[in-house]
């Protein structure tokens, strides 16, 4: 689509357009095994918090992709996780603030910020979780926690000017799949959330749509 722009609404020759693929601005070896390494460290942590709290949370888009398919979190620009209870959000947030990954920030070398949406009446919390820069060019571990609302028989998120929506089947329960030395929550029924969230053929990667 911005290749069509450029050349028929700007006129910019072919020649200069250059498409980039996924697989061409992908992190090196030695960069994706660091960003591995802190992703599974803080999971780790969130784990502990879910657990000792009782919080339900599942593995969702571009995450639950990555497990679906077998292949690294680190291959994509983020960790999403969902939750569905803005109560859950408020008790992770205390905890955060109350353990290493909150505290200690400049020991543990993560920061944790927090930001607001809106449905109706409403208001939802977005939790970003992400390891420090230390220079401009380094990939960052992202862990990015969303709430979601319940309307009718969907759940909704804000997404850019438009929801993103979850059927309520796909929450009302979880399915586990282990990753590294880690026991992760899924949606249930989760072949058909990734066909409704990506298409049916979500199995196979996309080299030009940076989702999937």
């Amino acid at each position: 689509e911005m290749s069509r722009q450029l050349s028929v609404e700007l006129l910019v020759p072919d020649s200069k357009i250059w498409p980039m693929k996924r697989s061409e601005i992908m992190p090196s070896a030695f960069e994706k095994k660091r960003i591995s390494e802190s992703i599974d460290d803080l999971l780790k942590k969130l784990l502990c918090i879910f657990s000792s709290n009782n919080i339900s949370y599942w593995m969702d888009e571009s995450a639950l992709l990555a497990l679906k398919r077998g292949v690294c979190l680190a291959e994509f620009a983020d960790v999403d996780i969902s939750l569905i209870s803005s109560q859950h959000a408020s008790v992770l947030l205390k905890e955060l603030k109350h353990k290493d990954l909150g505290r200690n920030l400049e020991k543990t070398g993560y920061e944790v910020s927090v930001d607001y949406k809106t449905i109706g009446s409403v208001q939802l919390h977005h939790i970003i979780i992400k390891s420090k820069v230390i220079t401009e060019e380094e990939e960052l571990a992202c862990i990015d926690i969303n709430v979601k609302a319940l309307c009718g028989d969907v759940y909704l998120v804000p997404f850019r000017d438009r929801f993103r929506f979850t059927p309520i089947i796909h929450y009302s329960g979880f399915d586990v799949i282990h990753y590294h030395d880690m026991k992760l929550r899924i949606p249930i029924y989760s072949d058909k959330y990734l066909s409704l969230t990506y298409g049916v053929n979500w199995k196979i990667p996309s080299e030009y749509w940076k989702a999937s």
